[in-house]
């Protein structure tokens, strides 16, 4: 599994010398000797270190757990990717290239490849660079030169694309850094008034109406679930508590990832059948008694791995078939996607209302983000959407709504019976498919609770994604009913119930 995460001050010894090791051994087919000697993963750290405190972004790739390369970018500019040579050829370069692109500003990115390094010329042109005739000579005794390369973004991710890179990155639930980045890096197709808070929720104004005009808030929650790390012995086996409402029938015998100053692979520990008793064969283990194992002795562990530090299940993003796509994260990131449909559709048009869109941290433990964002964006009426029960076989149908037919339009005591009332009339007139949810116990579970009763309360609405498997690593959704709810949520920016 392919994980990306931002490299600060703490990783820089390990990305310098992952550049160093990758950078020597691409250019040594044709570079100059001395030139590659007159460098050293010391002198390499001092220049990122510069670069960090300019602003420069510095990404570390993993697949697996282990180091695999890295990539760092300037405002338009790629400036290095590199991969060690194990890693290529599994589609990691392309991966690292997407992510790194979706990150950029402008409709405009380039980057610079070695004149005598086909191998890498012929990479960034399938990807869609196109050489721009300017070079710069390195070493004119060789033939050796730079070459321009230029990515004009003609064709905008699509939204599994988009849904991937937003389901991949790690955000548990109070550590969101990775995941509200990818959101961020998302958000900026439609405005640069982003915000990344103190509580790691993106905040971002879209659109200003002028003065008077009340303000709309669409939110949806970044955080995933997970455990946090509460104890190390000192033979390096691991203890966790739940962040968020982890399913433990599911941890038994998983794969994880622990998230300490690298990523550690880690498998949860399972007592063999053949030593269970039959009473111990029908129960499921309460949290506190999950321990995880790394194979790392106790006192190399705590070096890399500290109390609090939070931990995933291991899992891939697949498309099954048809627009089927399952994932971790999809509760809440496949209504991030719903949000980014919504303002691609509403892109260039005006709208009778300023809009917001708040993507908000914590909601797995208590919506602490949703509560904060809409005290600071005060808005005046808010549409959170959320994930909901999909129908399967062992299901009860009356608690359940169905893939494929749209998004689930929320009806309870403390939703504003304007806003679900015109999301249904604008569903039925626009022929978006839609399913009633009725919740009567007053409370909706969801981050709109909290909207709610912000400030002297706030106007509030809930549509919900169909998903089967909630809380578990295999969650799916259809990207059919993530176009449907975005239309929806443009459908009411544009016609509101004011």
């Amino acid at each position: 599994m392919l994980q990306i995460c931002p490299a600060g001050e703490k990783e820089l010894p390990l990305f310098a010398a992952l550049y160093d090791q990758s950078w020597r051994q691409t250019l040594s087919p044709f570079a100059d000797p001395g030139y590659l000697a007159s460098r050293s993963p010391e002198d390499h750290e001092a220049g990122f270190r510069r670069e960090l405190r300019e602003g420069v972004r510095c990404f570390l790739a993993r697949w697996d757990g282990e180091p695999a390369g890295v990539l760092l970018l300037r405002k338009r500019e790629i400036a290095k990717l590199y991969l060690l040579p194990a890693f290529q050829g599994r589609g990691i370069g392309r991966a690292l290239l997407r992510f790194g692109l979706s990150r950029l500003e402008g409709e405009e990115s380039f980057l610079w490849v070695m004149n005598l390094n086909r191998k890498a010329r012929v990479f960034y042109e399938r990807a869609g660079f196109r050489f721009s005739g300017e070079e710069l000579p390195i070493d004119p005794s060789r033939h050796l030169t730079q070459m321009k390369y230029i990515f004009e973004r003609t064709s905008p991710m699509t939204l599994e694309e988009k849904l991937r890179l937003l389901c991949e990155a790690t955000g548990v639930a109070g550590e969101e850094g990775a995941a509200a980045e990818t959101a961020a890096s998302l958000l900026r197709a439609y405005t640069s008034d982003i915000t990344i808070t103190p509580d790691h929720s993106v905040i971002a104004k879209i659109y200003d109406a002028g003065e008077g005009k009340p303000l709309l808030m669409l939110d949806a929650h970044i955080d995933e679930i997970g455990m946090t790390v509460t104890h190390i012995d000192e033979d390096g086996f691991v203890r966790v508590a739940s962040t968020g409402g982890i399913d433990r029938r599911l941890v038994l015998a998983q794969e994880v990832i622990l998230h300490g100053e690298r990523e550690i692979p880690g498998v949860v520990l399972t007592r063999a059948p053949h030593l269970q008793s039959a009473d111990e064969r029908t129960k499921v283990p309460e949290i506190k008694d999950i321990i995880l194992d790394t194979g790392i002795p106790g006192e190399e562990l705590q070096q890399i791995l500290s109390l609090g530090d939070r931990v995933t299940i291991k899992s891939r993003f697949t498309r099954l078939q048809g627009d089927h796509i399952s994932s971790k994260a999809l509760d809440d990131r496949g209504c991030i996607a719903c949000i980014l449909c919504a303002l691609e559709e509403l892109k260039g048009r005006e709208l009778p209302v300023s809009l917001a869109v708040a993507f908000t941290s914590q909601e797995e433990v208590g919506g602490v983000g949703a509560v904060n964002s809409a005290y600071t964006l005060h808005p005046d009426m808010a549409i959170a959407v959320d994930v909901s029960f999909a129908l399967t076989p062992d299901a009860d149908p009356l608690k359940c709504g169905k893939l494929g037919e749209g998004p689930m339009v929320g009806i309870s005591p403390i939703l504003d019976r304007r806003i679900w009332k015109k999301l249904i009339a604008l569903a039925e007139a626009q022929s978006i498919p839609f399913q009633r949810e009725v919740m009567g116990g007053g409370h909706t579970g969801t981050n709109a609770d909290g909207i709610a009763l912000s400030r002297g309360g706030v106007r509030t609405g809930l549509i919900s994604l169909p998903q089967r498997y909630m809380h578990t690593p295999i969650e799916v959704v259809r990207l059919c009913d993530i176009e449907a709810v975005g239309k929806l949520l443009a459908a009411y920016a544009l016609d509101p119930a004011l």
